[in-house]
Formats: C-alpha cells, structure tokens, sequence
C-alpha cells in the first residue's frame, strides 16, 4: 500500500475558499432579485492629528532610528523628514496619519518594515580608515 492511498481524509472544520466565494455569490444573487437586504454599516473616522517639528521628532525618537531610517520607513524622503522636523513644512494629512500609526504601534511598525539591525556602537576593524 503507497502512503497516498494510506492517508486518511482530514475532515475540514473551516469552510474552505469555494466555499466563501460561493455563499458570497449566492448572496449578491438573492441581493440582485430581492430576496435579501444588504448590511449596511456607517463608519465615522476622526481626522489624523497635527504634528508639529517637536511631535515628529518625538516619533522618530520613539522608534530610535535615523532621520534616513524613518523616512524610509515612512516611505518619503530624507529631506521631508528634516523640514517636517525643522518646521519648514507640515506634514499632510496622510503623512499624519502615517505618523499616527507608527506612533501607536512603534513596535510593530519596526518588526513590520525592519530587515535587520545593526549595533549603534560597533567595533570598526582598525583599516586605517581604508575598506577591505
């Protein structure tokens, strides 16, 4: 006997994709000839808050990264960063709510977007300031 024919079906506990997007049609069909009414959920969101200079730099801070580091985490550019942060230029109401992300969840952001780190101190080999 192979192992293909030994296997034992797995009964599914969870509804499978088919069988998500079949219930999802059958749905919008009983929709379209009058037999069901849509779900309708009104959702109110609060505008992003402000940041000032201060604010931003408190963000990056928080994160403890570079000004080249949260731009590229924020994807904008390092000169965005350095006038939001020298109060040049504002950020936008979506760069707010980016802000208001990263600020929340710091720590998620980081292990979201974060390749690999490096120690802030490391010990340079002595090259003579030259590279290898």
């Amino acid at each position: 006997m192979n192992k293909a024919s030994a296997a034992k079906p797995v009964a599914a506990t969870e509804p499978g994709l088919f069988d998500i997007v079949k219930e999802g049609l059958e749905h919008t069909i009983a929709y379209a000839r009058g037999e069901k009414p849509l779900r309708v959920t009104h959702v109110v969101v609060n505008p992003p808050p402000e940041y000032s200079p201060a604010k931003v730099r408190a963000v990056r801070r928080k994160l403890n990264v570079s000004q080249a580091a949260f731009a590229s985490i924020l994807g904008v550019s390092v000169a965005t960063v350095h006038s939001w942060e020298q109060g040049r230029q504002a950020p936008s109401r979506q760069a707010c709510r980016m802000l208001q992300m990263v600020e929340k969840m710091s720590q998620r952001v980081l292990d979201l977007v974060v390749v690999r780190t490096s120690p802030k101190n490391r010990k340079v080999p002595a090259t003579g300031g030259k590279g290898r």
